[in-house]
């Protein structure tokens, strides 16, 4: 007669947890035997189902991928399940990559450094834009929405954006300089190409070319309600950095932000202030 074990030894001697093997009961894979107590007992020929649960597992399955494929495989197709899971973790493997790369870069840049103020001029990469929202007010667009669903999968390559239109000219205030605020989303070109990004209508592709980018990274303490005058006293240094420099600004504006603190009345920026320059 085969022996039968309790929940625990058998968890114990698979080196599994009693809830391990309750789920995987819940999905129709195990079926101890329940005593009228209430007991369950388990057979030794279940270790083989228990093994190849803990072996689909560490292929990347989930309990419900197990189940169908435990309890179904002779109506499945389990090559294509198994080039479908292999495509899923060489997706994951590239945007691991990326996430690395962007680390790298983050650690380069120096967050927290005293970088507030510096610049350099440099030609910047083509990147994606995507815009949602003008003044504060969400567009409401289905493309808009489709596009941030999928995007902010990919969150740590994707840095908050805001388009500022810019129209030069020393004789008004600065504040009179700004004719427009967006908000939205950037990421750099190659790396939406590399993970397969959703791109829309919603989403357009930005060729800055040469620019001077200004690093920016203040306290901010009691911001204005007025956007202009806010982006106003964002763009004063760099403006006059362009002027003094006899730098010609062209199109729009785009600031990207790194890192952004809003835990309290002191609220920590860290961003960079493109401009796009006549070569």
């Amino acid at each position: 007669m085969e022996k039968k074990y309790r929940i625990g030894e058998f968890a114990k001697n698979l080196g599994v947890s009693i809830g391990f093997l309750k789920h995987h009961e819940q999905d129709g894979i195990l079926r101890p035997e329940v005593s009228e107590s209430g007991y369950r007992y388990y057979s030794y020929s279940q270790a083989f189902q228990v093994l190849q649960c803990l072996r689909l597992q560490s292929l990347g399955f989930d309990s419900r991928e197990i189940a169908g494929l435990l309890n179904h495989s002779r109506d499945l197709d389990i090559e294509a399940l198994y080039a479908g899971k292999r495509e899923e973790i060489e997706a994951r493997i590239r945007y691991d990559s990326e996430i690395v790369k962007h680390l790298k870069a983050l650690e380069r840049e120096g967050l927290g450094r005293d970088q507030d103020g510096k610049w350099r001029i440099e030609e910047v990469p083509p990147f994606f834009y995507m815009e949602h929202s003008q003044n504060g007010i969400f567009y409401e667009d289905e493309d808009c929405c489709q596009v941030i669903k999928h995007w902010n999968q990919f969150l740590p390559m994707i840095l908050t954006c805001q388009r500022i239109e810019w129209e030069e000219d020393e004789k008004v205030s600065a504040g009179d300089n700004v004719k427009g605020c967006y908000g939205g989303l950037m990421i750099n070109k190659k790396h939406a190409e590399k993970l397969g990004l959703l791109l829309n209508r919603a989403v357009r592709e930005v060729v800055p070319g040469q620019c001077l980018n200004y690093h920016r990274e203040r306290i901010i303490t009691h911001p204005s309600a007025d956007e202009k005058e806010n982006n106003a006293a964002r763009l004063k240094e760099p403006i006059r950095l362009c002027r003094d420099h006899h730098f010609i600004p062209r199109g729009d504006i785009y600031v990207a932000q790194s890192f952004i603190s809003l835990a309290g009345d002191e609220n920590y920026v860290s961003e960079v202030i493109i401009i796009p320059l006549e070569v």
